[in-house]
C-alpha cells in the first residue's frame, strides 16, 4: 500500500516537472538561437562595459571615465559579472572568455526563467492548461524575445523576470497572511520568508530597473479594487473582513521597506526615475531626443497583432474572458490579475518600450481565457460529449491560427538577428580610434553611437544613450550640421576645455544622413520638408544628395562629399564612418 502511494507521488511529481522542463527548454532554445556572442549593440555595450569593469575590479565604473552619465541601473551588470566569476570556478578551459560566455547565456536563461514564472502564475491562478498555453505564448513572444536573446545584456531581461516574480511573490504572501502564525521553526521560517520576500524583491528590482515604481501602482491599485469590492459586496465578504486590513498593512509595509532597500542599493536615481518615466510616457516635458526615439512612440497595429494574435479582436476578447473567468472563480484573484493587466497596459499603449511587461500579463490572461472556455465547454450536458470535444479542439485551433504569423515573425527574428550586432565597419573604426588616439580624447558624434564608442574604443563621447541633456545635444548637433564651420570649431573648443581633453574628433556616420533633420531641428531649423529644413538622401549609386541649398552648406554634407574644410583634418575615412581631428 505504501509502495503504491509512493508510485503515485512519483508520477505526480513527474507530471508536474514535464511541462516545466519542456517550457524551459523551449524558451531557452529560441532565445539562445537568436542574437550573437558579444552583441555590444546600443545599450548592451554600456551594460557589458560596466559588467566587465565589475568583473575586473569588483565595482562599477563610478565616476565613469567614458560617460558623463551617473551609474545606470546596475543590477544586470552585477549579475553578469557574478556569472562570469562562477564560470571561472569551472575546471575547464573554454574557447571564449568567461565574460563573453556570461553575456551570451544570462539573457536567454532569464528569458526562459520568465516563461516558467508566467506558467507557474497562470497555473496557480487557474489550472495547468492555462499555464501551458501562457508559457508557450510567452516562449514564442516576439516582444519578449527582443529583450532576452543571446548577448542582449541590457537591464530588460532581468527587469522583466523580477517584475513577474515580484507580482507572483506578492500573491503568495497575500495568501499567506490569511493564515495564523504557525508553530514549529520550519513552518515559521517559511511563513516569514514568504512575507519578507516581496519587499526584498522590490529592492532588487529597483536596483535593476528604475521604473520599478510600476509595482507600487499595481499593488496600490489592487488594494483600492479590493476595498471597492468589500464596500459593494459587504455582506458576502464579511467572512473575509480581516483580510482587507491585513492586505493594506502588508502592501504598505512591503512597498515602504522595498523602496528603502532600492534607494540604499541604487541611490543615484531614486525619485528622479518617476519623472523620467513620466517623460518617456509623454506625461511631462522630456529631453529633446525622446521626441524622436522610435520605441517611445505609441505602438502600431502590428505590435498588438503580435501580442494578441492575428485575430486581434478575438485575442482581446479572450484576454477579457480570462480576467472575467478568473474573477468568477475567485474575485480576489480576478482583481489581482486585472490590476496588473490594467496598470501595465497604460504605459504600453503610450510607448512601445513598455509593451514587454504588459505582454506577460496578457499571455497569462489569454491562457486563462482559453482554459476557462474549454472548462465551460466540458461542463455541458454529458449527451453532448462529441460537441464538447469538437468545441474544445476549435478553441485550440483558433489560438494556433491566430498566433501562426507572430510565431513566424519570431522565427525570422531569430534567424536574422545579426542586425543587432555592431556593424563591422563601425567596429573597425572604433578599434582604429582605440589604437591611434590619446586616452583622454573627446569625440563629438550623435548619441546613438556613444555606448559602442566607449566599449570598443575606450574613448569618451560628448553624448551617449545614457547622457543626452538638451543643451549638450544642441551643441553636438550644431557642430555636425553647422553652416559656419568656424562656429562648430568654437563649440568643440568649449567642449574640449569642459572635459579637459587633449584632442577633439568629429565622428560622422553614413546613417547620420537620415538623422540630420533631427539635428537641424535641435539647432533651430524647420523639421518639415522645405528650404528651411536640413534634409538629404542617398541616391541609387550611394551618392549623398542634399535636398536644398541650406543642406549643401552643412558641415556634415561638405565633409561626407569629401570637400575640404579648414580646421577639420581627415583622420579616418571609410564608406560607413568618417572621422576628423578638429584643430582647436
Amino acid at each position: 500500500m505504501e509502495e503504491r502511494k509512493n508510485r503515485i507521488k512519483t508520477r505526480k511529481k513527474i507530471e508536474e516537472l514535464i511541462p516545466i522542463i519542456l517550457l524551459f527548454i523551449l524558451g531557452f532554445t529560441i532565445r539562445f538561437m537568436g542574437g550573437t556572442w558579444g552583441t555590444k549593440w546600443d545599450n548592451d555595450a554600456y551594460m557589458a562595459r560596466q559588467a566587465e569593469y565589475i568583473y575586473s575590479f569588483g565595482h562599477p565604473a563610478v565616476p565613469d571615465p567614458l560617460s558623463s552619465a551617473p551609474l545606470y541601473q546596475p543590477g544586470m551588470a552585477y549579475l553578469i559579472a557574478f556569472v562570469g566569476w562562477m564560470i571561472d570556478l569551472i575546471p575547464y578551459e573554454f574557447a571564449q572568455p568567461s565574460m563573453v560566455i556570461s553575456e551570451g547565456l544570462v539573457p536567454p536563461l532569464l528569458g526562459a526563467a520568465t516563461v516558467l514564472v508566467i506558467y507557474w502564475f497562470a497555473k496557480t491562478l487557474f489550472n495547468k492548461s492555462a499555464g501551458i498555453i501562457a508559457g508557450v505564448l510567452a516562449s514564442f513572444s516576439h516582444i519578449l524575445l527582443l529583450r532576452t536573446m543571446k548577448g542582449f545584456v541590457f537591464h530588460n531581461a532581468l527587469s522583466l523576470f523580477l517584475i513577474i516574480l515580484t507580482v507572483v511573490a506578492f500573491w503568495y504572501a497575500l495568501k499567506t497572511i490569511e493564515n495564523p502564525f504557525p508553530r514549529g521553526f520550519k513552518n515559521r521560517a517559511i511563513y516569514l520568508a514568504t512575507i519578507i520576500a516581496p519587499a526584498i524583491l522590490i529592492g532588487i528590482t529597483g536596483f535593476s530597473w528604475g521604473g520599478y515604481f510600476i509595482l507600487h501602482v499595481i499593488l496600490i491599485f489592487y488594494g483600492l479594487l479590493l476595498t471597492a469590492l468589500f464596500l459593494v459586496k459587504r455582506d458576502s465578504m464579511r467572512q473575509h473582513k480581516s483580510y482587507l486590513w491585513k492586505a493594506w498593512v502588508f502592501i504598505v509595509f512591503s512597498l515602504f521597506f522595498g523602496t528603502i532597500l532600492a534607494l540604499i542599493l541604487y541611490p543615484v536615481r531614486g525619485p528622479v526615475e518617476i519623472l523620467r518615466a513620466a517623460q518617456m510616457l509623454g506625461f511631462a516635458e522630456g529631453p529633446l531626443v525622446y521626441k524622436f526615439t522610435s520605441d517611445l512612440m505609441p505602438p502600431r497595429l502590428e505590435a498588438f497583432e503580435s501580442l494578441f494574435g492575428t485575430f486581434l479582436l478575438v485575442g482581446i476578447l479572450m484576454t477579457a474572458v480570462g480576467v472575467y473567468g478568473l474573477y468568477k472563480r475567485d474575485s480576489r484573484k480576478g482583481l489581482y490579475l486585472f490590476a496588473a493587466l490594467f496598470v501595465t497596459m497604460i504605459p504600453a499603449v503610450r510607448a512601445w518600450h513598455f509593451m514587454d511587461m504588459f505582454s506577460m500579463f496578457v499571455y497569462i490572461s489569454l491562457g486563462i481565457g482559453a482554459a476557462f472556455i474549454i472548462e465551460r465547454i466540458q461542463g455541458l450536458e454529458p449527451q453532448k460529449a462529441v460537441w464538447k470535444k469538437l468545441a474544445a479542439v476549435a478553441v485550440i485551433v483558433i489560438i494556433a491560427l491566430a498566433f501562426v504569423n507572430p510565431v513566424i515573425g519570431t522565427v525570422n527574428e531569430v534567424r536574422y538577428s545579426g542586425g543587432y550586432v555592431v556593424q563591422p565597419e563601425r567596429k573597425a573604426a572604433f578599434l582604429y580610434i582605440k589604437n591611434n588616439t590619446d586616452a583622454d580624447s573627446l569625440f563629438i558624434n550623435w548619441w546613438d553611437y556613444g555606448n559602442s564608442l566607449a566599449y570598443f574604443a575606450k574613448r569618451r563621447p560628448v553624448i551617449d544613450q545614457m547622457y543626452f541633456p538638451d543643451a549638450v545635444v544642441k551643441a553636438v548637433s550644431a557642430v555636425i550640421v553647422a553652416t559656419d564651420p568656424d562656429k562648430g570649431l568654437q563649440i568643440a573648443r568649449t567642449l574640449k576645455e569642459r572635459h579637459n581633453s587633449s584632442e577633439v574628433y568629429l565622428m560622422l556616420f553614413r546613417y547620420d544622413a537620415f538623422l540630420v533633420p533631427i539635428m537641424g531641428y535641435a539647432t533651430g531649423y524647420d523639421l518639415s520638408p522645405g528650404n528651411e529644413s536640413i534634409r538629404m538622401t542617398v541616391d541609387d549609386t550611394g551618392r549623398l544628395v542634399g535636398m536644398n541649398d541650406l543642406t549643401n552648406q552643412t558641415t556634415y554634407y561638405r565633409l561626407w562629399t569629401n570637400q575640404s574644410i579648414e580646421g577639420y583634418t581627415p583622420f579616418y575615412l571609410s564608406k560607413e564612418v568618417k572621422i576628423y581631428r578638429l584643430n582647436v
